[in-house]
């Protein structure tokens, strides 16, 4: 875990674990997934992820041939799968501490 970060981007996890499982995919349909969980409801806000995690280095864009001609897809880089691992250990930290203060279970806290 980095430490460093306030909170988990819930959306570049996601992205990039849809990429990992699914393989190269457009924005668009990476969108489509997406919204059906109504995670998000822009794919705007799908673009915004990619444009950050192309930044870092975790995905890249490349060329495929489809039915209609040539289309650009997104695939997951090395540096992509492993900020993946990362974020995921982020996350199951934070889901273990939301289950525990949400069930009224202490994590070997002192009472304030």
């Amino acid at each position: 875990m980095t430490g460093s970060r306030s909170c988990i981007p819930y959306l570049q996890l996601l992205v990039l674990a849809l990429l990992e499982r699914k393989g190269p995919l457009c924005g668009y349909r990476i969108f489509q997934v997406l919204s059906r969980y109504g995670v998000v409801s822009q794919p705007a806000a799908v673009y915004n992820a990619l444009q950050k995690l192309q930044g870092r280095g975790c995905v890249k864009l490349v060329e495929a041939k489809t039915s209609r001609g040539r289309a650009q897809r997104y695939s997951l880089t090395p540096e992509g799968r492993r900020y993946l691992r990362e974020l995921m250990e982020e996350f199951k930290l934070v889901q273990r501490a939301m289950e525990e203060v949400l069930s009224g279970q202490t994590m070997n806290a002192t009472p304030l």
